[in-house]
């Protein structure tokens, strides 16, 4: 597949704030050994210095020397392991941190070709442009604000008790992804489903994962054009092979049996191969997706996914005011 300029920068800016964000860690990791490994710097020093000697040494192809020094580095570097076992490090601390350890978050491999890694990016990015743009670079959980929910209760329990802990699940779902289950979450519009789903999505697709967001609506039509077309649907299939799928809005999208069949299609399939799904809906009560949607994708909603309820006033509107 060609990709357009735009998910060649998209995925290249991913890239870079993966590289950034790992030498951090690194750079934190080291300091941090340097910091609690008492004699670690001592030994890490006088082992370059021993490198350093062994390469003059190679140069004059002084091999009684390059053997010499390849005991003593032996050595050296069995002190290491044990100074950084001692305070619950390891060699491997010591390594580069990288998203994608073929490509080291450069996105190209050494024969020149593009990694995974990065044509998973791009993957990404192509098909959110079904719906002409990319939403998923729109929100995150630090932009998501608790404070903008009602901290009255009423019957026991506020709006803000409740959005939190939707929060806090859509957040568990990010950081134990893959193994992580289906979400569904319910209510009105405006009030902060997409803004979670899109957040698991961000943080998904700086990890790695292919992230494929579309509402409803769009993707019904999209889907019924191609097979139209062509009797075969790229999008679909791609849709049923991806890390984690979101399905946006259901509810609203005009609904007839062919419809319902590729939504049932869509639904049993990832739950056949294990593979995680986001649907947010304005439809508020389980019955009412029973009445609209029929029994087999009902059960496979109910029975299968996490329901999150979603409770508050349209934030939208409230902007306006």
């Amino acid at each position: 597949m060609a990709y357009s300029e735009e998910a060649q920068k998209y995925a290249e800016s991913v890239l870079e704030f993966r590289r950034e964000v790992n030498a951090q860690k690194t750079v934190k990791i080291r300091e941090e050994i340097n910091v609690k490994c008492e004699g670690f710097t001592d030994l890490e020093v006088f082992r370059r210095n021993l490198n350093l000697q062994k390469m003059r040494a190679t140069l004059l192809n002084d091999t009684e020397k390059i053997d010499e020094l390849n005991s003593e580095i032996q050595k050296i570097s069995n002190e290491i392991d044990s100074v950084l076992q001692k305070y619950g490090f390891s060699t491997k601390d010591l390594a580069e941190q990288y998203t994608c350890n073929i490509c080291k978050d450069t996105g190209i491999l050494r024969d020149g070709s593009q990694c995974k890694c990065k044509i998973s990016l791009m993957k990404s990015y192509e098909l959110n442009k079904i719906q002409n743009v990319s939403p998923l670079s729109l929100s995150s959980f630090d932009t998501f604000d608790l404070n903008l929910y009602s901290k009255e209760k009423k019957n026991g329990i506020s709006v803000y008790e409740v959005m939190k802990d939707n929060y806090n699940e859509c957040l568990s779902f990010a950081n134990h992804f893959p193994n992580a289950n289906n979400l569904l979450l319910m209510g009105k519009t405006g009030i902060g489903k997409t803004h979670l789903a899109l957040s698991i999505a961000n943080c998904l697709l700086n990890e790695g994962y292919e992230v494929i967001y579309c509402s409803c609506s769009n993707i019904l039509q999209v889907i019924d054009s191609e097979r139209s077309a062509n009797k075969y649907s790229p999008t679909l299939n791609s849709i049923k092979r991806c890390d984690l799928f979101i399905l946006d809005d259901l509810g609203s999208e005009y609904i007839n049996s062919y419809y319902n069949a590729i939504l049932y299609d869509i639904i049993n399939s990832r739950l056949s191969e294990n593979k995680a799904t986001i649907i947010t809906s304005n439809i508020d009560d389980a019955s009412k997706i029973q009445a609209r949607y029929g029994d087999k994708i009902t059960s496979r909603i109910i029975g299968c996914f996490r329901i999150l309820p979603c409770l508050g006033d349209d934030l939208r509107l409230r902007h306006l005011r």
